[in-house]
Formats: C-alpha cells, sequence, structure tokens
C-alpha cells in the first residue's frame, strides 16, 4: 500500500487528487459496513490509511497536524482489527471513530494552521 500514492514532490492538485481517492474509499468503507462486508471493509480502511500516511509529507512541521493524522490511522487499525474479529459493533464504532478524525482533521485544515 502507498505504491501508488504521491511522495514528498507531489503537488498541490495532487493532494486533491488523494482527497478524492479517500472520499471513493470512505465511501467503500460505509458499503463495506452496511452489506457486513469484511474484506471490503478491510480493503477501504487499508486504502484510507496509505492515504493519510500518503498526505502526512504536507504539513509534517505541525506537530497537530501530525497527531491528528496519527489518530486517523489508530482508527484505520483499529477497523480493521474488529473488521478481521467480525465484530459488528466494533465495526460500527470504528467506522464512527474514522469518519471522525477525518472530520476534525479536516476541520483543523480549513480554519487554518495555528501551531508551527
Amino acid at each position: 500500500s502507498g505504491g501508488a500514492f504521491a511522495g514528498d514532490t507531489a503537488k498541490p492538485n495532487t493532494v486533491q487528487a488523494l482527497m478524492t481517492q479517500k472520499l471513493a474509499s470512505a465511501q467503500g468503507l460505509l458499503d463495506g459496513v452496511v452489506r457486513e462486508d469484511y474484506a471490503m471493509i478491510m480493503k477501504n480502511a487499508d486504502q484510507l490509511k496509505a492515504i493519510s500516511r500518503a498526505t502526512t509529507w504536507y504539513q509534517k512541521d505541525s506537530e497537530l497536524f501530525m497527531r491528528y493524522a496519527n489518530s486517523f490511522q489508530n482508527a484505520a487499525d483499529y477497523l480493521q482489527e474488529k473488521s478481521k474479529a467480525k465484530d459488528l459493533e466494533g465495526v460500527a464504532l470504528g467506522y464512527t471513530r474514522i469518519t471522525l478524525e477525518c472530520m476534525q482533521c479536516h476541520n483543523y485544515v480549513r480554519a487554518g494552521r495555528t501551531d508551527k
């Protein structure tokens, strides 16, 4: 995971492409949750984690951004663990966690950085 994603030389339009890909993976994740398709959940959680890793270079000088990114990646790991265990309640909680982590980071980025 990650080979198809951008590295340190990515341009802002690449970030936009990654966010489009992230949205598609998030939609695939929801589809997997409602269908109880654990393989689909694991695949999309892995893609979301890889996209998050691919975008951390974007604001790696921001401690708060990196904390958000790490929390998002941890939520994806949790979702995969619960999916592997076929724990539907855990998957639902993991889906909620990853959604909240995503929203918090996007709110931070949209509001402008206040930490350096």
